[in-house]
């Protein structure tokens, strides 16, 4: 195996790459890993290789880095990290036996209990009128969320690497494999608060807050409703466009040899009950005034569209997912790019929504961070550090 710290910028001989960086660690055999933490906030750790089994089999954990300096954050009265994943188990309480390669989706499989730090129905005890603040992660080696603590807001001021430029409430985040984010809470009210994937066919309850009496405001909660606007954060990220050396265009689409065709057919995916979806029954497309609306004419939710939240049954025989340069026609490994350290280069990433199987695809860039600077032909108004981001289909 190797292992991979997924979202820290260091040296890519510490990267944990099978052949790119090292060689994979045999049995009985060590590796010393030594990692460097330039940029405060929450990471993970996780096999490179077989993901699918060695991470499906609960191989991961998490990393929080502090910062060095005061302040870097709003002021908070507690923290906890929370790691998502799921498991697939049998009748009998059991993993499901993994395939002698990954067989499903082409990355990893869809679980039928959802976790939470290892465990179904996860709880934690925190005081009313205090802020609490979650590191999230999701570890799932297939599965997106959609967090959300019901009938609460939440303030993100953090992403991928480090704080963002701009804070903001949301009612639920969406969270791709590998993706983090920082949040802050204030519970007003003693009561249950159930933690939710309020993924579209999913909206399970994974968790509970049990929120105790406390009816004195802490000093954090007093200026919670700050908005915070981190200004070396935005300046760093504006004066990207200005020092972007080369553009690269890239197009994502998923590719079947056509004598495997194991429940999918051009432009679109069968369901487990036999229902054709994508492939124009419900294409997206974006209206002139960036609503989303499908092929029949229903709105779609931007939050949400192009992604797949429950297991289509999608088999990996016979597909592979294909990343073609669009300037060279070269595809996966046949594309290699050269760059000097300190280049800004701007990459611009199309999901086909017309390929065999037209899905979400989680970009993950190792050792490096990046802006998103548009989206759909958008200006992108949450600015923050990435280095993984979901792609949706269209």
């Amino acid at each position: 195996t190797t292992i991979h710290a997924h979202g820290l910028r260091q040296d890519v001989k510490m990267d944990g790459t099978p052949t790119m960086s090292q060689d994979p660690v045999k049995v009985g055999d060590t590796f010393k890993y030594e990692w460097s933490f330039p940029d405060p906030g929450v990471y993970w750790y996780h096999p490179h290789i077989r993901e699918d089994y060695q991470q499906g089999s609960g191989m991961y954990g998490a990393i929080v880095v502090e910062p060095k300096t005061a302040n870097y954050w709003p002021a908070s009265d507690a923290d906890q990290t929370l790691i998502l994943a799921d498991a697939l188990i049998d009748e009998n309480g059991l993993l499901v036996p993994f395939e002698s390669k990954a067989d499903h989706t082409l990355m990893g499989r869809y679980g039928n209990l959802m976790l939470i730090n290892g465990k179904t129905n996860w709880q934690t005890e925190v005081k009313a009128n205090t802020v609490q603040r979650f590191y999230v992660a999701n570890a799932s080696s297939a599965r997106p969320y959609r967090f959300a603590l019901e009938g609460m807001k939440m303030k993100i001021v953090g992403s991928d690497n480090g704080r963002v430029g701009n804070e903001r409430y949301v009612d639920a985040l969406t969270l791709s494999p590998g993706e983090r984010y920082i949040i802050d809470v204030v519970f007003d009210k003693p009561g249950n608060v159930a933690i939710k994937n309020n993924a579209p066919g999913v909206l399970s309850q994974i968790g509970t807050v049990k929120v105790t009496e406390n009816t004195v405001a802490s000093a954090s909660a007093a200026t919670y409703a700050t908005l915070r606007t981190n200004q070396d954060v935005m300046d760093d990220i504006a004066a990207l466009a200005s020092k972007a050396s080369s553009s690269k265009r890239l197009s994502l689409e998923m590719t079947m040899d056509m004598g495997s065709m194991s429940g999918s057919m051009s432009g679109g995916h069968m369901m487990p009950d036999g229902s054709m979806m994508g492939g124009g029954t419900t294409s997206t497309h974006m209206m002139p005034d960036g609503t989303m609306m499908d092929s029949n004419g229903n709105t779609v939710d931007p939050e949400t569209a192009g992604i797949e939240w429950t297991d289509t049954g999608m088999s990996a025989t016979g597909v592979k997912w294909k990343i073609t340069d669009q300037d060279t026609s070269k595809s996966n490994d046949a594309v290699k790019w050269t760059f000097t350290k300190g280049d800004v280069v701007r990459i611009t990433i199309k999901n086909d929504s017309n390929s065999m199987h037209p899905m979400q695809h989680p970009i993950h860039l190792h050792g490096q961070r990046f802006a998103i600077v548009s989206k759909n032909g958008k200006a992108n108004t949450n600015i923050e550090w990435k280095d993984t981001a979901t792609i949706p289909s269209g």
